[in-house]
C-alpha cells in the first residue's frame, strides 16, 4: 500500500458483530464472510456507533470500474495491507 494514495480519517461505525480484538480472534476468519452474506438490520436495531479510522483513496479518477470482492481481496491484496509473514510450514 503507499500512503500517498491514501488520507487516514477517523469515522463513526456500527458494529453488526460484538468488537473483540485481533488477538483474541480464532477462526479462520470465516465469521468475517458470513456477516457479508446477512441482511443489515434496520437503522433503529443498530449497535451504537464506536469510533475507527480508515483509509480513504484520494485518487478517486484512478479508480477501475469493477466489482469489490472480498474472497479476492483477501486471496490476492490483504496481506500488502498488514505489517506481517505468513508463518511458512
Amino acid at each position: 500500500m503507499c500512503l500517498q494514495e491514501y488520507d487516514l480519517v477517523e469515522v463513526q461505525v456500527h458494529p453488526l458483530a460484538p468488537c473483540v480484538p485481533l488477538s483474541e480472534q480464532t477462526g479462520d476468519g470465516d465469521e468475517l464472510i458470513r456477516l457479508h452474506t446477512v441482511a443489515l438490520p434496520s437503522t433503529e436495531d443498530l449497535a451504537p456507533p464506536i469510533r475507527a479510522s480508515t483509509y480513504v483513496f484520494k485518487f478517486v479518477d484512478s479508480l477501475e470500474v469493477d466489482l469489490w470482492d472480498f474472497d479476492d481481496f483477501v486471496k490476492n491484496s490483504a496481506s500488502r495491507w498488514f505489517d506481517y509473514e505468513e508463518d511458512e510450514e
